[in-house]
């Protein structure tokens, strides 16, 4: 289907209002990763918590950012915070 300049504003708009389209929040990009690899830090997830007897971790979005700075810091990059 092709959309004037207008037509796709409005198009934008209704699918940022149904909820089609999600942003992140301020200060914050997405990443999309295989569905494959998602399960298994979900798996991950519920293991290291049950092992813990508490919520050691409390979402995806953080072991992946753990993960990051660990490989960061690895190879001698990013900041160490």
């Amino acid at each position: 289907m092709s959309y004037t300049g207008i037509e796709y504003i409005k198009y934008l708009k209704s699918k940022f209002r149904s909820g089609a389209f999600y942003l992140p929040p301020k200060g914050y990009r997405n990443i999309s990763i295989k569905e494959n690899l998602y399960r298994e830090l979900e798996k991950f997830m519920i293991q290291e918590n049950a092992k813990a007897g508490y919520r050691k971790w409390k979402s995806i979005a953080e072991i992946v950012e753990a993960a990051i700075k660990e490989f960061l810091e690895k190879h001698g990059r990013g900041q160490r915070t």
